[in-house]
């Protein structure tokens, strides 16, 4: 059975498509991963979560939008 990292994060927009980036930091010792983020509060309008910049140890999300938002939104994440 894989090895199994949980957590939770948040991105915030600020009058903007694309959010902050947030880190999360797993230590799962290797690229061959799935990182999967989850939002926890469902905003009015669709946002998209991308994982950036997967390394051995850490990996990035970013949230984008379609039009122009103010907002910080949680969301929790599972790396396998």
């Amino acid at each position: 059975m894989p090895t199994v990292i949980k957590g939770s994060g948040s991105i915030a927009f600020s009058n903007a498509k694309t959010s902050s980036i947030a880190t999360i930091t797993h230590n799962y010792g290797s690229t061959n991963y799935v990182c999967h983020p989850v939002l926890t509060t469902v905003p009015s309008t669709g946002v998209a979560l991308v994982v950036l910049n997967k390394t051995a140890t850490t990996c990035q999300v970013q949230g984008a939008v379609a039009a122009n938002v103010t907002a910080t939104l949680t969301f929790d994440w599972v790396v396998l």
